[in-house]
C-alpha cells in the first residue's frame, strides 16, 4: 500500500506540473514541491497517527522528495546540455 501511494504521488506531482505549465517557472515548483515535503513530514513523524494514514504518508512524502530529487537532477542535466 506504501509503494501504490508513493507512485500515486509521483504521478500527481508530475501532472500537475505538466498541465500547469510550471516548467517556466523554477522557484515555483521547488517552492510548492518543498512546502508540501515540509507539511507532510510534519504529520509523516508525528507520534499520533494510525498505520493506515501512516503508510499514505510515507508514500506522498516519499514520492514528492523522490520527485523534487529527479526534477533538480533533470533541471541540471538540461543546464548542460541544453543548446546554446
Amino acid at each position: 500500500m506504501k509503494y501504490c501511494f508513493l507512485v500515486l504521488a509521483f504521478v500527481i506531482d508530475f501532472l500537475i506540473v505538466y498541465f500547469l505549465k510550471l516548467l517556466d517557472n523554477l522557484w515555483l515548483i521547488l517552492s510548492l514541491l518543498c512546502l508540501k515535503i515540509i507539511v507532510i513530514g510534519v504529520f509523516y513523524f508525528s507520534k499520533n497517527i494510525g498505520s493506515v494514514s501512516k503508510n499514505i504518508l510515507w508514500g506522498v512524502f516519499y514520492g514528492s522528495l523522490l520527485f523534487l530529487i529527479i526534477l533538480i537532477v533533470f533541471i541540471i542535466w538540461l543546464s548542460f546540455n541544453f543548446p546554446k
